[in-house]
């Protein structure tokens, strides 16, 4: 496990808040978007650490305005959100199972009753979003997340909507 070294101290309240993290290997890339697994210092709870690009803001912004008081068990709990000089910084649940789209890659086939369930977490989640609200506007495998014992999880909320 190689630990990378934390953010360069940059004047400011925000840049002291990440400095208050640990990140571990990168676990995911997107589109000027990077996944670290990461720990906040003094504890043992692991959390996932997103980093993006500043050009990224209208959709972060929009995904932290969305996504910062929903709880449910079929989506990414978001903890907190941070900016230094050049990035910006999402604090949210670790799901250990990589995304659904990396999944069906590896198996090809799941089994009935897996895809049944997975099935019932994709309608309760969506079905919970839509009460608030919110149209979740890039539904694909690869932005819905499989928790530990098999939940799926929807993830990111940068392209979603308030109906």
């Amino acid at each position: 496990m190689t630990v990378i070294p934390c953010f360069q101290s940059i004047a400011g309240k925000s840049s002291q808040r990440m400095e208050n993290f640990i990140l571990y290997e990168e676990i995911g890339r997107g589109n000027k978007t990077i996944v670290y697994k990461g720990r906040r210092k003094g504890t043992i709870n692991f959390v996932a650490i997103l980093c993006t690009n500043k050009c990224k803001r209208a959709e972060i912004t929009n995904w932290v305005r969305l996504a910062h008081e929903i709880r449910h068990k079929n989506i990414v709990t978001f903890h907190e959100w941070y900016e230094t000089s050049n990035h910006l910084w999402l604090v949210m649940e670790l799901c250990t199972g990589g995304s659904l789209e990396s999944l069906i890659a590896q198996d090809e086939h799941l089994p009935e009753d897996v895809v049944r369930e997975f099935g019932v977490d994709l309608i309760t989640g969506l079905y919970h979003i839509h009460k608030l609200g919110i149209i979740f506007c890039e539904l694909t495998p690869g932005k819905i997340l499989l928790e530990g014992p098999g939940t799926l999880k929807f993830s990111n909320f940068c392209l979603a909507k308030l109906d």
